[in-house]
């Protein structure tokens, strides 16, 4: 039902998503704990990010929908890796029995370059944020989801990345070039797929988005996330 894509040659638009899990478990992965799942898309790198606690496939395919209905494009592909949070029949019903169905694939089994764009982005999106300290309060799921929603702003409007646009083996090293940098959003409105709606209607958010007023917001709620941990560690105690 779900076949092994290996290549992204033929994804030539925004709107074919790569999806990972990272786990907030500290040191060991027994009882629950916070979950975010990462969507990055292949082409304009707009990124989305939601916790979910533990590891439900219903809440998975429950946000995943959330997600698709927020994104600026359509949603014609859609590629995983292989936790049964993502291989299940919640979100193969819900992908595949569309009247316009979504491509639905997954990467091979512990071959992370195969889902590489979500892959990087457990640092830079998800890490970077609360590092690698166990969240194991469900209370932190919704704080967590607050801090997204100024998180991928922050990202997706103002700050650039670079795609790698060739790779050339010089004697015993590889040398790759780049493009000109440029943010997911600067991408996304280049790439021409945005209907005319869509796109005044993410000019007129990045009009009122200010990156310094963002940034305050992102660190006063990583503060309130701390304390709430700390506090869940006493009470743990």
């Amino acid at each position: 039902m779900i076949p092994i894509r290996t290549s992204n040659e033929a994804v030539d638009r925004p709107g074919y998503l790569e999806v990972d899990t990272v786990v907030h478990c500290g040191r060991s992965m027994s009882g629950s704990f916070c979950r975010p799942v990462t969507y990055t898309d292949l082409i304009c790198e707009w990124t989305v990010l939601r916790a979910e606690w533990d590891k439900s496939a219903a809440a998975v395919a429950e946000q995943t929908q959330d997600v698709e209905g927020k994104l600026p494009f359509a949603l014609p592909g859609f590629d995983l890796d292989n936790g049964s949070e993502f291989i299940n029949q919640h979100l193969a019903d819900d992908l595949l029995k569309r009247k316009r169905p979504v491509c639905f694939t997954r990467s091979r089994p512990y071959r992370k370059n195969d889902n590489a764009h979500a892959e990087q982005k457990n640092w830079t999106h998800v890490r970077e944020l609360p590092g690698y300290d166990r969240l194991e309060d469900p209370a932190l799921v919704g704080e967590l989801n607050t801090l997204y929603a100024d998180w991928e702003k922050l990202n997706n409007f103002f700050k650039p990345v670079m795609k790698l646009t060739g790779k050339e083996r010089v004697g015993s090293r590889y040398v790759k070039t780049c493009d000109v940098p440029a943010t997911p959003y600067e991408r996304l409105t280049a790439s021409g797929i945005l209907t005319p709606e869509k796109s005044k209607a993410l000019k007129k958010e990045y009009n009122t988005l200010d990156p310094f007023e963002l940034n305050r917001r992102i660190e006063k709620q990583l503060r309130r996330i701390e304390e709430l941990k700390k506090q869940a560690e006493k009470t743990a105690a």
